[in-house]
């Protein structure tokens, strides 16, 4: 891909994801956080990457007993490394996407607050070769499941696993599918 091209890319992704995120309202206190991610491929795979996500509590919080269930939508944006062997350089593809998560936590949990959490979306990749391996589609449909830990002043930071799944769904063959584990951190402001 031509830098011309690329630079395109990443200034349509950074508009695309400020438009998302300014369509909901940011009204409550804490409710939106910044994080990044960190992951690796699964199955062999030699492919890692790094997101940035903005997310949106949204004012859905049901109770039960000492639980809450918190609703967020989440945008990102990401950079993709895809090492081959036998090549010097490894292929580097853009990503956004939406998702809508879930995350269900002990209320008044302190000082470590544990939250299990589970989302499900679509990112957009900028090629449709990983590598050598086709994905056949821009389009990816993704879910994640993970735990994570909310600690510091007002439960501020929060850090986690994630196990990721991204498909086309069959829209296309072939349609290999990803599985991929991510580290991250979250701040609220």
């Amino acid at each position: 891909m031509n830098s011309g091209k690329s630079m395109t890319l990443r200034v349509c992704y950074g508009l695309l994801l400020v438009c998302m995120m300014n369509q909901v309202s940011f009204a409550a206190e804490l409710d939106h956080r910044a994080q990044i991610e960190a992951g690796y491929g699964m199955n062999g795979d030699r492919r890692g990457h790094l997101q940035l996500s903005l997310q949106k509590h949204l004012p859905y919080r049901p109770t039960w007993r000492a639980f809450a269930l918190d609703l967020y939508a989440e945008g990102t944006l990401g950079v993709w490394k895809v090492y081959e062997p036998g090549t010097p350089e490894p292929d580097m593809l853009y990503t956004a996407g939406v998702a809508l998560a879930y995350s269900l936590a002990k209320m008044n949990a302190k000082p470590l607050a544990p939250r299990l959490e589970a989302g499900t979306g679509f990112r957009h990749f900028s090629e449709t070769m990983l590598g050598k391996r086709p994905v056949s589609t821009h389009f990816q449909f993704m879910y994640y499941v993970g735990l994570a830990w909310r600690f510091g002043d007002q439960q501020r930071y929060e850090t986690g696993v994630r196990f990721n799944h991204i498909s086309n769904a069959n829209i296309e063959e072939p349609n290999p599918g990803m599985d991929f584990l991510t580290l991250k951190f979250t701040r609220a402001f």
